[in-house]
Order: structure tokens, then C-alpha cells, then sequence
């Protein structure tokens, strides 16, 4: 009789240790599946000159007349902002990584002043959910003065307008800033401009994309030899400061 206590005790002991004992039910874990962060929109279409194109500036033979280095440039898409953004994109969003695509619609040397016809045929062959709209260097550089940053002005609202008026979530990127001063446009112009470009995005419901200030604490690795155009780091940092502005606006929290 003992040895049969002795049993039950035992068997009574495994059981309560496996939780068979429990006086309720079992609690259900509470911890929520680890899930892929998701985008409200996937399809992009970055717009804009040579700096959206991906130009990078090598050296040539001798100077300038004005006394610069001579420079030549080449158009390099893989380093371009637009293919540096898709991977950041399908990083993060890796669950949507086969709808994300970002199309490259960078044109070298344009104007904004002249780019609605383009811009209004690449919204009808792609359309996008999101603009990533930056323009505009070309119309104020070069001593144009007031009347380019007038027509600056106008291309840049008249194209953010059509994007929005057609469905399309509109990202405004300002001018980066120059290594080589009044060579193609001064500080106060370029000041001129991207307050204007902050205007435009607050009046047309845009976000607007801070790429001055990103690049301008280093531009020594940021701006090429001709003053103007990114380097393949600079790239990489206007592609990360779309990446932000994306993530802050279009994440789905």
C-alpha cells in the first residue's frame, strides 16, 4: 500500500511539473509575429537633369579657361540615386520587394522651364504613385538671376500640380549645394531657389526632401571635381534622404 503511495506521489510530481496540474487554462503567448514593415505605395518614378540621370564627373586633359580642372562627364545608372533607392527600399520592405520599383527618369542638362511635355509623357508611360520630382539647377545656374528663378518656379509648380492632380504622392528634392561658387551658381541664388522649392512644396501638398543640407557638411567627398555633380558617395547619401522621407511619410504605421 505504501509502495502504491510512493507511485502516485511520483506520477502526481511529473504531472504538475509538466503543467498538467494548472488549475485553468493555458495562457496563449502574447507576443505578435515579427512581420516585414510595409509601404502604402510601391511604384516610384524619380524625375529630374543629369543629377537624377546618375552623371559623375572624371578628369580630362589640362584646366579651363577660367583656371578649373577640366572635367568630362559620363552617365553611371548604377550609381545613380534612383537604383541606389531601390535597394534601400527592398531592403527594408522585403515583403513587397517584387512591387517596388523606382524608374529613372533623369534627362542631363534639362530645364524645368521646359520639362512639363516630358514630364506629363513619362506620367502617362509609367504611372507612378509617387514623384520624386528634383529640377531646376539648370534654369538658375550660370548668372540667369531673377527671371530663372521665375521659371524654375513655374516648371517646378506646374509639374508637382499634374503629379498630384493625377493621384501621385509628390516628393520635392531642393539643389545640392556647389564646390566651385559662382563657377555655376552662388549661395544666394542657390538660397533663393530652395526657398522657393519650399514654398512650392507647401503650397502644393509635397514633401519636401532636405538634399542641400545632407550633403553640404561633407562636400569635399559628397560634390565631384566639377562643383556641380554628386560622387558615387554623394549618391548614395540623396538616395538615403529619399529613403527617410519615404519612410516617414508612406510607412504603414
Amino acid at each position: 500500500m505504501a509502495a502504491r503511495r510512493v507511485a502516485c506521489s511520483a506520477i502526481a510530481i511529473v504531472l504538475l511539473a509538466a503543467g498538467a496540474c494548472s488549475n485553468g487554462p493555458t495562457t496563449p503567448s502574447t507576443t505578435p509575429p515579427q512581420t516585414s514593415p510595409q509601404l502604402k505605395r510601391t511604384k516610384f518614378m524619380a524625375f529630374g537633369d543629369s543629377v537624377t540621370a546618375g552623371e559623375i564627373t572624371i578628369a580630362a586633359t589640362g584646366v579651363t579657361r577660367q583656371g578649373f580642372p577640366n572635367t568630362r562627364l559620363i552617365q553611371v545608372p548604377e550609381v545613380s540615386y534612383p537604383t541606389v533607392l531601390t535597394g534601400l527600399l527592398a531592403g527594408r520592405y522585403s515583403s513587397q520587394s517584387q512591387a517596388i520599383v523606382v524608374i529613372n527618369q533623369g534627362f542631363g542638362a534639362e530645364k524645368a522651364e521646359f520639362a512639363l511635355p516630358r514630364f506629363r509623357a513619362a506620367l502617362d508611360a509609367d504611372r507612378p504613385e509617387v514623384v520624386l520630382l528634383m529640377e531646376g539647377y539648370n534654369d538658375v545656374c550660370c548668372g540667369n538671376g531673377e527671371v530663372g528663378l521665375r521659371v524654375m518656379e513655374t516648371g517646378i509648380t506646374a509639374m508637382a500640380a499634374e503629379a498630384k492632380a493625377r493621384g501621385a504622392r509628390v516628393f520635392i528634392g531642393n539643389l545640392a549645394p556647389a564646390t566651385w561658387g559662382d563657377r555655376f551658381i552662388n549661395e544666394l541664388q542657390k538660397d533663393a531657389a530652395n526657398a522657393r522649392l519650399r514654398d512650392i512644396a507647401t503650397s502644393e501638398g509635397a514633401y519636401l526632401v532636405d538634399i542641400f543640407g545632407a550633403l553640404l557638411p561633407d562636400l569635399a567627398a559628397n560634390i565631384g571635381s566639377d562643383g556641380m555633380h554628386p560622387t558615387e558617395l554623394g549618391y548614395r547619401r540623396v538616395a538615403e534622404v529619399f529613403f527617410a522621407a519615404i519612410q516617414a511619410d508612406l510607412e504603414i504605421r
